[in-house]
């Protein structure tokens, strides 16, 4: 049977929740976070996710420092967004 969130979706012991805050969508290990949250981050961030991601990190658990940079940058971005776009909300 095909999992309906395409083939990318494998379901194991290593999924997570998305990385963007308050998401509570599980995701594949080797994945960022959810296909939404995703491509809500600026192309240059995902960018640099994927350049400095090895394959494997999510099972060895030791990401590059590049890796946990990008990571961190994308997080501080998505806080950002988020208190902006509550702001944006109120007036």
């Amino acid at each position: 049977m095909t999992d309906p969130r395409g083939p990318l979706w494998r379901k194991n012991n290593n999924d997570h929740t998305c990385h963007w805050p308050g998401c509570d969508e599980r995701v594949p290990a080797r994945l960022w976070g959810c296909k939404r949250h995703w491509f809500t981050l600026p192309p240059r961030i995902r960018e640099k996710i994927v350049k400095h991601y090895r394959r494997g990190q999510e099972r060895s658990r030791d990401p590059s420092p590049e890796y946990i940079a990008a990571a961190k940058e994308a997080r501080e971005w998505c806080l950002k967004h988020i208190n902006g776009a509550e702001n944006d909300s109120h007036n």
